[in-house]
């Protein structure tokens, strides 16, 4: 269903997880799955209890974090389950960026303590195993498995924010390092090849930014140099584009047809 056809109202209305969708478990539910001492639909529904989650994820910015750091509404297992992929790509960018795996030279103190910490030896041999020398000079394997599930997961925080409905998985997903683009895919990307862009709808916060937008970037300064993010509606599709650390450019399609 083409998500512009919901009106701002049912996209407030709508009280399911933002990124898995099943409906919260509210005290009563859980108390009551308590008393009849069924163990494992009491665990299921604590894991369905509601929490409000940061878009973007806290490990991928610096603290102290934006005061207006946005928050969509999902449940305690989406709340956590992602952290071990955050912790993976923000320790990876700060390797790539410091060009090594020594976290006395990482710029971000608090991905230094995430490196050091205790239980993280098998995120610093798995990086550490990621590094390629050649010729060529420095590369970095990412671990798509766990890159993807938090990128998506991005992308529909954001989606959620400015007022859409959760939708089903984006139609299309592209991670690629920002200098690896020619300078023509570099300057469609900042500038979201917007031909056919359309008004979002009226009363969501997308349209609370065109007015500037015609004047001023489309883009969402979350935290320089950190983070920051475009959400598009296009006559076709809506487009989340996502820079993080000023090295990973992430795009997240949903088709409108």
């Amino acid at each position: 269903m083409d998500p512009r056809l919901h009106s701002t109202q049912e996209r407030r209305a709508f009280l399911g997880c933002t990124y898995w969708g099943r409906s919260f478990a509210d005290d009563e539910e859980i108390e009551s799955l308590r008393a009849l001492g069924d163990v494992g639909l009491f665990e299921d529904a604590e894991e369905r209890r509601r929490t409000r989650g940061h878009v973007p994820s806290k490990a991928l910015l610096d603290d102290p974090l934006p005061t207006t750091l946005p928050t969509v509404a999902c449940c305690r297992r989406c709340n956590n389950g992602f952290s071990r992929g955050e912790r993976y790509l923000a320790c990876l960018l700060e390797c790539v960026v410091s060009g090594g795996t020594d976290p006395t030279r990482f710029e971000r103190a608090k991905v230094a303590r995430m490196f050091q910490e205790p239980g993280s030896a098998s995120l610093r041999e798995r990086i550490s195993e990621a590094r390629r020398e050649s010729a060529d000079g420095l590369a970095w394997e990412m671990d798509r498995e766990q890159v993807l599930p938090v990128v998506e997961k991005l992308a529909r925080g954001h989606v959620a924010y400015e007022e859409y409905p959760r939708l089903a998985g984006p139609t299309s997903i592209s991670i690629h390092p920002l200098a690896c683009m020619s300078e023509l895919e570099r300057r469609e990307f900042e500038d979201g090849a917007g031909c056919g862009r359309l008004f979002p709808e009226l009363g969501s916060l997308a349209l609370a930014r065109v007015s500037k937008e015609a004047f001023e970037d489309s883009w969402v300064e979350v935290q320089t140099g950190r983070y920051r993010y475009s959400f598009s509606v296009f006559d076709t599709h809506l487009s989340v584009r996502i820079v993080v650390r000023e090295y990973l450019a992430c795009e997240a399609i949903w088709d409108c047809a």
